[in-house]
């Protein structure tokens, strides 16, 4: 780089700021140009209230459960001149993820809800997943470590991404549920490190 060079910061969404539930329309929090990169730091599922194994309960969550605060998301995001009707391309550059995670089986929830059958998989039960750096010092390309045993690669994704609709009208539209035309909680392996996300702009 020659001293006439100059970098531009990089804009970014802290997570503080990232604690919307709606995939709405509203005041954004950021403003970006087409192709430009930016970075969003979310909290977890849970909003970070999982840190040990603890089982899940609606005492647990507290009143994030009674106002179903999940999936928190960082937006929106302005893209200058994206217009209704059009089509955004959103490439993803990189993911890390925090240094752990966790898994659980929450009492009535899931497919095992209320299976007879297998009174085991009911809950509740939570297991902390510890995330190790990779190659790269990050998590990027980390290490899922289970326990002594069982360990895997990890290969994060985002769960929740979409552009946003004017008002609450579908499924998907809101965060908390599955997936919509504008995207959703859609908790796709895919959707991660080097691909390229098309989500429509609402009209």
């Amino acid at each position: 780089m020659s001293a006439h060079q100059t970098t531009t910061p990089v804009q970014r969404v802290p997570r503080e700021q990232a604690l919307s539930y709606d995939m709405v329309a509203g005041d954004p929090v950021l403003v970006v140009r087409p192709g430009e990169i930016f970075e969003v730091e979310t909290e977890d599922v849970f909003n970070n209230i999982i840190r040990d194994e603890t089982p899940i309960t609606p005492e647990t969550l507290g009143s994030a459960f009674d106002r179903l605060e999940f999936n928190p998301c960082a937006g929106p995001i302005v893209v200058e001149g994206a217009r209704a009707g059009d089509t955004l391309a959103v490439h993803i550059h990189d993911i890390e993820v925090a240094e752990q995670g966790f898994t659980a089986l929450l009492q009535m929830w899931g497919p095992w809800k209320d299976s007879a059958s297998y009174p085991e998989c009911r809950g509740p039960v939570t297991k902390v997943i510890k995330h190790l750096p990779g190659p790269s010092g990050t998590t990027s390309d980390g290490t899922g470590v289970y326990n002594e045993r069982v360990s895997w690669a990890l290969r994060p994704h985002i769960g929740t991404i979409g552009t946003a609709p004017l008002r609450s009208v579908q499924s998907g539209s809101d965060s908390l549920l599955g997936q919509g035309a504008y995207g959703g909680n859609m908790d796709s392996r895919d959707i991660c490190k080097g691909h390229t996300v098309y989500l429509p702009i609402a009209n």
